[in-house]
């Protein structure tokens, strides 16, 4: 797989989400976002996907982390 489809529930008073890929922000979304599909993945390489919901500009809050490994045999 090239790509990973992330997606979560509303985070309360969230004014929007972060996404980010071993650190680097790939997008931010609106507050009724509710999906993402985080592209250009190269198979065999470790990615650790993050969603950040924020309420402001300095307040934020990790969602979830999702490591990816694409094993093949």
């Amino acid at each position: 797989y090239t790509k990973v489809r992330i997606n979560w529930n509303a985070v309360p008073f969230a004014k929007g989400y972060r996404v980010y890929n071993n650190g680097n922000l790939l997008v931010t979304l609106a507050a009724d976002a509710r999906t993402y599909d985080v592209s250009s993945l190269s198979p065999g390489t470790d990615y650790s996907i993050k969603l950040e919901a924020f309420e402001d500009v300095d307040s934020s809050s990790e969602v979830k982390t999702v490591h990816t490994k694409d094993y093949t045999s």
